[in-house]
């Protein structure tokens, strides 16, 4: 409800009232009214005029009454509210009296004279005789009296000016358009301030009770005037009933003495109530060094241990977001940066991609790139690896389950990744080691763009974009009926290969860059590092893990290198130790890898007969084939290099 104006008064006050309203401005926060009384409620008795006007307006705090001056003095005895009397001034009286032609005026006050009106009679030079009175029958006794000697005109207030027409006198009243001008901008700079210090102590509130901790304020005198509503919960009493009583009576093990003595913040006070570990937080209020009360902030110990725990939780869960970009793959072999400059064009489609590559290659880092090149970098980037998670897991967590579908489901049920990657890029990891039947789910998710849940009856539309990875041949997986031939072809649409490290040798002097030199005891020796011997050793290791083995084994040359004196032979011998740390990890036991793992014979007979059907035409083998001409070039590259081992 609004804050509310309300001005009351006889029917002349209140249509004098209406004209002043039309040249008041009034904000849309607040409401004025104009409340006409008849004449004959007022006349009878002034209590049942107050009775009448409590029914109405006495529950409503924020509503002002603007009155007669007189009228004034009789409800502010009977209402709670505020009364805005409307002020008589001398200029007011001028106005009445000029209107007048009598050289004797007639004023009649409730309840006492004005104090003006000698001044005006001398300066106007007319006998203004006042006359008081006090109740109903008294004025009606003097209007009588008035009538028997002939007196024609009287000026008064509203009630004396409509009642004095009865008796044959023309009836003057005195307020005017400027006086009741004032007294309701007056009561709009009123409902202004007590606006502002509504909305102040609705936002205390409101901060108050929507904290979790309870939280409690006390006068200097330590009694509580505001307490929140989880009080009440931890405390087990109404904040009705503590309202107004003394802090040491609601909580006596609290430790306020302390502040109260020393007029300092304490924080993390520990005390018990109802046989429960309670935290308390108390600082003082102080205005100009004048001490107004307190702020006490409570809660229940185990309610902070559940929050840490959350905000653990919390923290340590993997958000769903893409975290890489092109700019930070490292490389400047042409492999690498035919792979990026490939990637990076295929980022733009929305189409599904297939990313190949051994493992530690980076096929994440460059499904996290392409999600942020594309059109959804602003969505969600969801990835799971396939073959992380046990069967039954891995549907409920690829297609999300409804409540009470097996035992053990989550209340109010569950959503899958599909559903989490809404709008956004799913990135299945070593999609090769998805289950047979699951593969003929992701298939129809792929081509219907909708997933239903375990144990759900309808369907969720979802735009997802899939990038799938894997550091098998699928192809071969499928002629030995382990992966879904038209599954294949649907994830297969374009095609990344990253390329294994020994393919790109040419990157390892930068990758020693980015995983040796911000070491402080190790940035002196660049020359040593990147010496011919060095990387001579580097390129004569044919690195199965790839870029992560080489991370790995990088960490484990700095560990090597701590507390060394660092020579030329020593950085050699401490490598040679870092790639091969233990006898039966040995050059010669290593094993040799004498084909390609992304080149199979399948593949090769495939791609072969492509070529002689096209005439030896690489771009027509390539669209026969569905691949680019530099992912063709690539594989011709590799059955080179197979056919040579």
């Amino acid at each position: 409800m609004k804050p509310k104006i309300v001005i009351v008064g006889y029917p002349n006050f209140a249509e004098l009232a209406r004209k002043v309203l039309q040249t008041v401005e009034v904000p849309n926060w607040m409401e004025i009214e104009v409340t006409e009384l008849p004449l004959q409620i007022l006349s009878k008795h002034s209590r049942k005029t107050n009775a009448y006007l409590q029914t109405l307006y006495n529950h409503e705090e924020s509503t002002i009454l603007i009155s007669g001056d007189r009228s004034a003095l009789l409800l502010a005895k009977e209402l709670r509210n505020l009364i805005v009397p409307v002020k008589i001034s001398g200029f007011d009286l001028l106005e009445a009296i000029q209107k007048t032609q009598s050289k004797e005026i007639h004023l009649l006050n409730f309840h006492q004279n004005l104090e003006q009106v000698d001044n005006i009679a001398d300066t106007l030079n007319v006998k203004i005789q006042q006359t008081v009175f006090d109740s109903r029958k008294q004025a009606i006794n003097i209007l009588e009296e008035f009538q028997d000697r002939g007196i024609k005109e009287v000026i008064g207030g509203s009630w004396i000016a409509m009642v004095a027409q009865t008796y044959g006198m023309k009836g003057s009243f005195y307020y005017s358009h400027r006086s009741i001008s004032e007294a309701i901008h007056y009561a709009m700079n009123v409902l202004r301030a007590y606006q502002s210090k509504l909305e102040q102590f609705t936002l205390f509130k409101t901060i108050i009770d929507t904290n979790r901790n309870g939280i409690i304020t006390t006068d200097e005198n330590l009694t509580v005037t505001v307490a929140s509503r989880s009080v009440e919960k931890m405390i087990r009493q109404k904040v009705g009933d503590i309202r107004g009583r003394n802090i040491k009576n609601i909580l006596p093990n609290l430790p306020i003495d302390e502040t109260t003595s020393t007029n300092l913040p304490q924080r993390h006070l520990l005390f018990e109530h109802n046989f429960q570990s309670m935290m308390a937080d108390i600082v003082p209020v102080n205005l100009h060094g004048e001490m107004l009360g307190h702020i006490i902030s409570i809660d229940e110990v185990t309610n902070l241990q559940e929050t840490e725990m959350k905000i653990r939780k919390k923290i340590n869960e993997k958000s769903l977001k893409a975290n890489y970009n092109f700019q930070q793959i490292i490389g400047v072999s042409p492999a690498i940066k035919e792979t990026i400059k490939e990637a990076n064009q295929f980022a733009k489609t929305e189409s599904t991609i297939l990313i190949q590559g051994e493992s530690g290659t980076g096929k994440e880092l460059i499904a996290q790139s392409i999600h942020n090149a594309s059109n959804r970098r602003n969505q969600s980037f969801v990835a799971i690896n396939c073959a992380a998670l046990p069967e039954n897991l891995l549907n409920s967590e690829l297609f999300g389950y409804e409540e009470g579908s097996f035992t053990g489901a989550k209340k109010g049920g569950k959503p899958g990744l599909f559903e989490l990657a809404h709008c956004g890029t799913i990135f299945l990891d070593e999609i090769s080691e998805l289950p047979i039947h699951l593969q003929s789910r992701l298939l129809r998710v792929i081509q219907e763009k909708e997933v239903m849940r375990i144990g759900g009856d309808k369907v969720i539309p979802v735009d997802v974009r899939i990038i799938a990875a894997t550091n098998r041949d699928l192809l071969e997986s499928v002629y030995e009926n382990q992966f879904r031939e038209d599954l294949y072809y649907r994830i297969n649409v374009l095609q990344v290969t990253v390329p294994p490290l020994r393919e790109r040798m040419e990157d390892i002097p930068v990758l020693l860059d980015y995983f040796l030199i911000d070491e402080p005891f190790l940035s002196n020796l660049y020359h040593g590092i990147h010496s011919k011997e060095f990387i001579g050793l580097l390129h004569s290791y044919d690195w199965p893990g790839n870029v992560r083995e080489f991370e790995n084994i990088m960490e484990r040359f700095k560990a090597f290198c701590y507390g060394e004196k660092l020579s030329q032979k020593t950085l050699l011998s401490l490598m040679e130790k870092a790639l091969y740390p233990t006898p039966y990890y040995s050059k010669n036991s290593l094993p040799q890898k004498k084909e390609n793992l992304l080149i199979t014979e399948a593949e090769t007979k495939l791609i072969i007969q492509a070529i002689d059907k096209c005439n030896g035409n690489k771009v027509e083998a390539a669209r026969m084939l569905g691949i680019s001409r530099t992912t063709l070039w690539r594989k011709l590259k590799e059955i080179e290099q197979y056919k040579r081992n």
